[in-house]
């Protein structure tokens, strides 16, 4: 009995020792895992590292220093080492953004300025009064346009005008027969010829080009209405190709039926 009790106590203290040399490799296995495994290192820390090797220790790479490398490969910080620096650069940063904000309105009032000057200018030169539309459907209602889409050099002064100022001869158009107010067609003329200004990609820009074209059809198909000219697919047709091909020869033909109708009532 007692030989059998020390033969499993014999077993039991051999297997304990084949067991822990392994116990122990595996806990030292976890650790170097631990040790190999990147910590997390601050901007400012990371910046702050003047030797290569060094800053790659603090990137998770085990290596060995190497004074002969670290001369020959200097770290020249590419940005700001301290939390000051980085507070300056963010304040110069922000200042930065305010000066540009305060550029660009700056200069969009002065542009708005100016067309609004440009078109008080113009209402009070050129723009017709506004028409008895009533008597204009008898006079030059039941056919086309009075003038073709391509005899705007008959009338250099609607042609000129509508070369040059387009959105103010366009607005006295719609101000004229009461399609729309003076101002307001000024600024959506405006805004449809800047939008696409500030438009970078080509296909958007077709978009919106395409787009301000079928606004301004739909204001000469309000000018047919209101003078009562006749108005087909084809005619409808007719006047979307005109406004995205010669937008000028439309603003001067649109004019010129103005004119023609403002004559007729003197």
């Amino acid at each position: 009995m007692l030989c059998r009790f020390l033969a499993v106590l014999l077993f039991i203290s051999a297997d304990a020792v084949r067991l822990t040399p392994k116990r122990a490799s595996k806990a030292h296995e976890a650790k170097l895992e631990v040790e190999a495994k990147p910590h997390p290192v601050s901007l400012v820390d990371l910046l702050s590292s003047a030797r290569p090797s060094s800053l790659l220790q603090k990137l998770g790479l085990r290596i060995d220093p190497d004074a002969a490398k670290d001369e020959e490969l200097q770290v020249i910080p590419a940005g700001p080492t301290t939390e000051k620096e980085m507070q300056e650069m963010a304040t110069e940063a922000r200042a930065r953004l305010w000066a540009m904000i305060k550029q660009v309105v700056i200069y969009v009032s002065i542009y708005i300025l100016t067309v609004a000057a440009g078109a008080y200018i113009y209402k009070r030169l050129w723009a017709e009064p506004v028409l008895n539309m009533d008597k204009a459907k008898d006079d030059l209602g039941d056919q086309d346009f009075a003038h073709g889409p391509c005899s705007c050099m008959e009338d250099m002064t609607v042609c000129m005008l509508s070369f040059c100022c387009m959105p103010c001869r366009f607005a006295a158009t719609t101000n004229a027969t009461g399609i729309l107010g003076f101002w307001a067609a000024v600024a959506l003329f405006t805004v449809l010829v800047d939008v696409r200004v500030l438009i970078q990609d080509r296909l958007l820009w077709l978009v919106v080009y395409l787009l301000g074209a079928g606004i301004c059809t739909y204001y000469r198909q309000k000018l047919r209405s209101a003078f009562n000219l006749q108005n087909t697919s084809a005619d409808q047709a007719k006047d979307f190709f005109m406004w995205a091909c010669c937008c000028c020869c439309a603003v001067s033909q649109e004019a010129r039926q103005v004119r023609a109708a403002a004559k007729l009532q003197v």
